[in-house]
């Protein structure tokens, strides 16, 4: 084969794998069971770092207003004064949102929130002041916790940046990452003052973990009237995967 046209051959197998793997992400969800749980560590500006576990579970299917929804359990656990704090919240979501929308959350059917060994109370957002509950969407309070899967991600941009992972179950060579930016904005009602989460982040995906990803780093950025009130960086690599979950609030649905 003349070498160019072999090399040119080559370059088409590559494309074509690289947009099989996109395509094939965001594709559909596994099925219930799945999960995947990841190393986090938090720095906040004049704070020293803390690092803490954060799993992330696929635990029931549904059908909600005509669509297939996939409730989505989030266990974040982190050490305070030598003690280990469980924080649990379940969100049911169109799956559709999970993997075509930026902000999955502004289509939540509701959700359920446990913390340690308190009892379980279900979450409500955008909520009149004094009614109880969040006065703030659900996107602005746990939108960036969500960037792991591919509706996040939609708008981010390939960059060369290789990263390698190592986890319980092997080695992963990720030779580009998606830069992209969630953006979450609110006025107070109190006073009206504008309010806002701003999020950079950098995701390495690898096909063996999808629908999340294997690492990801981000900057978050709180404002208030456009005045930086607070910085907070996250380093968040894989630790392991597997698809025997469990849901911890099995009664609440």
């Amino acid at each position: 084969m003349n070498p160019m046209r072999g090399a040119v051959f080559f370059g088409l197998i590559l494309l074509v794998y690289s947009v099989s793997s996109a395509e094939d992400r965001s594709a559909s969800l596994p099925k219930d069971g799945w999960w995947v749980r990841y190393f986090v560590v938090i720095q906040r500006e004049g704070n020293e770092d803390v690092t803490m576990k954060r799993k992330y579970s696929l635990v029931g299917t549904t059908t909600e207003n005509g669509e297939r929804c996939r409730w989505v359990e989030i266990q974040s656990v982190q050490p305070i004064d030598g003690q280990e704090l469980t924080d649990v919240i379940k969100f049911l979501i169109p799956e559709k949102e999970l993997l075509e929308n930026e902000k999955p959350l502004d289509s939540i059917v509701r959700a359920w929130r446990k913390t340690n060994d308190g009892p379980v109370e279900e979450v409500k957002f955008n909520q009149p002041l004094g009614v109880g509950g969040s006065v703030a969407s659900a996107d602005f309070a746990w939108g960036h916790s969500l960037l792991i899967f591919p509706g996040p991600q939609r708008k981010s941009k390939s960059v060369e940046k290789k990263k390698v992972v190592e986890y319980q179950q092997g080695r992963l060579e990720v030779g580009a990452g998606q830069v992209g930016k969630h953006v979450a904005t609110r006025k107070a009602l109190t006073n009206g003052e504008k309010q806002e989460f701003e999020t950079e982040f950098t995701a390495w995906n690898d096909a063996a973990i999808a629908p999340a990803c294997a690492a990801m780093h981000s900057r978050t950025e709180f404002r208030r009237n456009d005045l930086l009130i607070q910085a907070i960086t996250e380093e968040v690599v894989l630790e392991d995967i597997g698809v025997d979950a469990k849901s911890e609030l099995p009664e609440n649905r």
